[in-house]
């Protein structure tokens, strides 16, 4: 009986996080479908110029299949960082991560390129960055703990949100005027597989705890419902 419980619930986490790469990689392997689609038309194009065995192709041609060259390399990468920080939300741990010394400017910058580039409709992002202060972390980490919060600000408030991201005093804020989240649900919204949305994995800010757990600092959230939710970074200082 005991066998068969612990068989289960194996089981019962596969499945869990089985869904969770197949909801995360989603959008990525779709906007990589499109943009391999998009790259189809252009060689086309090239094709209907050709001269003999030569090709000729057009500046506009040539601007498009850089950019979408680009945006297939950065997709990819997001895809194989999603499914290393989903892997390694289920270890518990960042610390075997290679750590690097990051301006919290560039990495917030970054994160919000990367997750505009598939929700471009997502412009009203503020940026205040009063101290651009040192972090010692892996960079693909706070990045992606950057991107779980404005994900989580887009998922729940959609693309009119107004969101800001302020950095003072080793402290990083993350505020959205949005529906807000009541007392009971900020309680548990870090607990592993915990979401209050039909379309989360519950994976997303238990990530980000952990990371910023990892490296000596914390997480906190604020909010009043109908007004605005606040997350809170407050990183270690330097010595």
């Amino acid at each position: 009986i005991q066998k068969d419980k612990i068989q289960k619930e194996k089981l019962g986490i596969l499945q869990v996080f089985g869904e969770m790469i197949a909801h995360e990689i989603k959008t990525p392997i779709s906007i990589t479908s499109m943009q391999s689609s998009f790259l189809t038309n252009i060689i086309a194009n090239v094709e209907k110029n050709r001269i003999e065995e030569d090709f000729i192709m057009k500046r506009e041609n040539y601007e498009a299949l850089k950019n979408v060259t680009n945006m297939l390399i950065e997709t990819s990468q997001y895809g194989i960082n999603t499914v290393d920080n989903l892997l390694t939300s289920l270890r518990d741990s960042v610390q075997d991560e290679e750590k690097e010394a990051i301006l919290i400017k560039n990495v917030v910058k970054k994160s919000i390129k990367e997750y505009t580039l598939y929700v471009p409709e997502l412009k009203n992002i503020k940026v205040d960055i009063i101290d651009n202060f040192q972090v010692e972390c892996s960079y693909n980490s706070l990045k992606h703990v950057i991107i779980n919060l404005i994900k989580n600000s887009y998922t729940h408030n959609g693309s009119n949100v107004k969101i800001e991201i302020r950095a003072k005093n080793n402290k990083l804020y993350c505020k959205d005027y949005g529906k807000g989240i009541e007392k009971e649900i900020i309680k548990k919204i870090f607990d592993k597989f915990f979401t209050h949305s039909k379309s989360g994995t519950g994976i997303g800010l238990s990530f980000c705890k952990l990371v910023m757990e990892d490296i000596g600092g914390s997480i906190k959230c604020e909010s009043i419902v109908g007004k605005y939710t606040n997350f809170i970074l407050d990183f270690p200082k330097k010595s």
